[in-house]
Parts: structure tokens; C-alpha cells; sequence
């Protein structure tokens, strides 16, 4: 189970929550360190004394990409005047995440 909700304690973070039987993973990010959210991901999975799996990490990923790229579509439709084709707005976001992992220094298509 993954859970995303704001927090009163950082406006600007946002809580991910996986659920596996009793355990819980939360973690708490800020949208500027996506990349750093991304590796830790990747180290818990990582870790044998964990049970945090890869596909635990694989599905945070694609929630974290989710959300982030959701938000960017929003951005694209405010700019311009008339309605962007959801193809083209698919595209942008792409490519606009793609750019900010970038320059967070991390891997492009994550």
C-alpha cells in the first residue's frame, strides 16, 4: 500500500508510506531532492537485513514519478492559453522530469 499526504511540519515535503504486513516504510521528501529520495530507495532494497524489495523500491519509484509528473502537468496546462493535447502535455512532463533528475545529478528515464 503507498500513501502520499502533506504534512503541517513541511509544506514544501511530501510523505510516502509503504505498507508491507505490520511494517511500515515513510519516507518523508522534498520535491528539490527527488534523486537523493530515488537512491535511498535503492539502498533500502538493497539491504539484506531489510525487507524492503526491489520491487518495493520499483513501485515507490513509479508512485514518486507519478505524483511529481502530475504536478508538472498541471504547471504545462497553466501556460499556455489553450488546451495541450494530452500527448504533447505526456511529452513535456517527460521530458521536464527527466531534465530535473538531471540536474539533481541523477540517471535520465528513471
Amino acid at each position: 500500500m503507498v500513501c502520499k499526504a502533506q504534512t503541517e511540519l513541511c509544506r514544501d515535503c511530501n510523505i510516502l508510506v509503504i505498507a508491507k504486513g505490520s511494517e511500515r516504510y515513510i519516507f518523508l521528501y522534498e520535491e528539490a531532492k527527488i534523486v537523493e529520495t530515488l537512491r535511498v530507495f535503492g539502498r533500502y532494497a538493497s539491504n539484506p537485513k531489510l525487507s524492503f524489495t526491489e520491487y518495493d523500491a520499483a513501485v515507490a519509484t513509479k508512485d514518486l514519478r507519478t505524483e511529481y509528473k502530475q504536478k508538472l502537468k498541471q504547471i504545462i496546462q497553466a501556460t499556455y492559453e489553450e488546451p495541450v493535447s494530452p500527448t504533447k502535455l505526456e511529452s513535456l512532463s517527460d521530458i521536464l522530469f527527466d531534465g530535473i533528475l538531471a540536474s539533481q545529478g541523477g540517471v535520465q528515464g528513471a
